[in-house]
């Protein structure tokens, strides 16, 4: 008789364990910068939506096989890729961010391990890119999830800059191609994402059950892309006309040390760590983290508050609080993390010695060399051939 006691309590425990949901979240980078002034025949081309033949598309590309330029953000090679959140190495940026992203998820849930992922496109400033994108996405996706049929999946897409729009775009891929299908994505989370009027009803799409848009109002870059929309310029949120229940937008601050004011995370700062030679600022109180990996925090503290929808979020590191503020009212105050020095510690261990501003010219330099060399090297070829057929029909 006990012994069938213990069997059934142990049946129980291990059915309670296998009901639990199997969290899978997904990161998506954004375009890749080519780190210097784009040619006026490039932004004519971006413009056009034609890329084909374009420098800017050569280089971007050889950009984007090179490791060396993985260092700084959670980016792996192209596709759906499994990312081992365990394995921390100097150089392997997306093992880290996801390995310190994994520290603050569980500290606020209590589910079974996360599948982390990266989707790697190819950062091309290219709507029609984009959409393409989203469709090898969405088929990745479907292929994977099926991985865990008959297990309870809670599926989060984080989105950063443009990659935040692969991800919007799921919703039409789903509509045009694949509208038998009825796999949900619980949490689209937006970043610093560039709101386009030509995909912002995708928000409305049951595809995705809640969906955050994380912004700030220093992040300048957010709104520049005037080239792949049908605006003068990007917005930073959704219209609040047509804003559906499940969409929560939050403006980020960050207090500074002395805590006299607060600091808004300049478009880098949102995503990438604090050693990236650009425009992450050595005074950033978060340094060297990016602002994305305490995402888990920001969502379990606002998913609880039905009345929120376009509010403050303000992160105070240095008390380990986040606070929630509604035109200048306090909707709440809790915790931002137990270990924000240990984290820092962490990253600090594995930031990438061999980075800084000289080596990163230095190695985007040699590339854009290479792609001119190359065309140097196939237009002669192609004149050598078009004079030896014209000598030929001459003789």
């Amino acid at each position: 008789m006990k012994f069938l006691n213990v069997t059934s309590s142990l049946v129980i425990v291990l059915s309670l364990i296998s009901a639990k949901e199997i969290p899978i979240t997904i990161f998506i980078h954004g375009t890749i910068s080519p780190k210097s002034n784009l040619s006026v025949h490039s932004i004519i081309k971006i413009f056009q939506d034609d890329l084909e033949k374009c420098v800017y598309k050569k280089v971007i590309e050889e950009v984007r096989q090179d490791k060396f330029f993985y260092v700084t953000q959670p980016i792996k090679k192209l596709g759906l890729k499994k990312i081992n959140h365990k394995n921390l190495k100097e150089g392997k940026a997306a093992n880290l961010f996801a390995h310190l992203y994994d520290n603050v998820h569980n500290q606020f849930n209590n589910s079974q391990e996360c599948h982390y992922y990266t989707f790697g496109w190819s950062g091309l400033l290219s709507k029609k890119c984009r959409f393409t994108e989203s469709k090898i996405l969405y088929e990745h996706l479907k292929e994977e999830l099926n991985k865990f049929k008959n297990k309870k999946i809670k599926l989060d897409i984080v989105g950063f800059s443009h990659g935040g729009n692969i991800a919007l775009n799921l919703a039409d891929i789903r509509a045009k191609f694949y509208a038998e299908d009825d796999f949900k994505i619980d949490n689209l989370i937006l970043l610093g994402t560039p709101i386009q009027k030509i995909n912002s009803h995708c928000i409305n799409h049951d595809i995705f059950k809640n969906i955050y848009n994380f912004y700030s109002k220093y992040d300048t870059v957010q709104k520049m892309d005037f080239l792949t929309s049908k605006q003068f310029f990007s917005d930073r949120v959704f219209c609040n006309g047509f804003l559906p229940e499940k969409v929560k937008q939050v403006n980020i601050q960050v207090a500074s040390k002395n805590l006299k004011q607060n600091i808004a995370p300049g478009h880098t700062e949102l995503w990438f760590f604090g050693w990236t030679p650009d425009n992450y600022r050595k005074s950033f109180p978060l340094h060297p983290l990016p602002v994305a990996v305490f995402l888990p925090a920001l969502i379990n503290h606002t998913q609880k508050s039905d009345e929120l929808k376009n509010f403050v979020i303000r992160i105070n590191c240095h008390e380990n609080k986040v606070t929630a503020l509604n035109k200048k009212t306090k909707i709440f105050e809790k915790q931002l993390c137990t270990n924000f020095n240990d984290m820092c510690k962490v990253a600090l261990n594995h930031e990438p010695r061999f980075l800084n501003k000289k080596s990163l010219r230095k190695r985007m330099y040699e590339t854009k060399m290479k792609i001119v060399k190359n065309s140097r090297s196939q237009s002669n070829r192609s004149l050598k051939v078009a004079a030896l057929a014209n000598s030929k029909g001459q003789a």
